[in-house]
């Protein structure tokens, strides 16, 4: 009899174990199954820091660098990707100070990877994180109208800071280094090259903020 009933307790003890990890495990699966693809729309703007010192003066075409996700605490913490995600760019065009000319960096973003390990191709460029560039729309940060679509920002060594970020009109690929005097550059930059003000070269240090604009829709896979 008592051989019996410790089968039963233990029978039932089992039960009871078993069930309380199938209700442990049931709500993990079903929130796992619930986990749907997310498409991060283009103009939204995501702030990134650097994780090295750029220079107009030193870099190269082509030299590859990479940046990390940031809050934006001015913009509600707004970010479209989680904080801690890489992301790689690369130096289409730099050319160093000479003469009346400003150094320039002109940069492009072209890979996410998150912090899970996942990773997408991308298309960005570098974008001011100004009240006239970017505004919030819901929890987005976009681009304002007119700071939207693939114009080239480029960093221009003029003015006070690292540097101005200019849209430069009107060049061919492979002509970027011959266009940014005078009438060459976007707003802006023109009229302060006129104005006097002292060119110098392009100096974004280790951990500024920059904001990476995309171009096209990022569409990012189930886990």
């Amino acid at each position: 009899m008592k051989l019996s009933h410790s089968r039963t307790r233990a029978v039932g003890l089992g039960i009871g174990l078993l069930a309380i990890l199938c209700g442990a495990v049931t709500p993990l699966v079903a929130q796992s199954r619930g986990q749907r693809a997310r498409t991060i729309l283009a103009g939204t703007v995501i702030p990134v820091k650097l994780d090295q010192s750029l220079s107009s003066k030193t870099a190269q075409e082509g030299d590859t660098f990479t940046a990390t996700v940031a809050n934006a605490s001015a913009y509600r913490n707004a970010t479209a990707l989680p904080v801690g995600t890489k992301v790689d760019g690369v130096i289409r065009a730099a050319r160093a100070k000479e003469s009346k000319r400003p150094g320039m960096l002109d940069l492009a973003f072209n890979r996410v990877t998150l912090p899970d390990g996942r990773s997408y191709s991308i298309s960005g460029t570098p974008i001011a994180l100004d009240s006239k560039s970017v505004t919030m729309k819901g929890e987005r940060l976009v681009a304002k109208a007119g700071n939207k679509g693939p114009s080239r920002m480029t960093y221009v060594g003029i003015g006070a800071g690292a540097g101005l970020l200019a849209n430069v009109l009107g060049h061919r690929k492979g002509t970027l280094t011959d266009v940014l005097v005078g009438a060459g550059l976007g707003y802006g930059a023109g009229s302060l090259i006129k104005s006097g003000k002292e060119p110098r070269d392009v100096n974004l240090k280790d951990g500024t903020t920059v904001g990476v604009s995309l171009t096209r829709d990022l569409a990012l896979a189930r886990r």
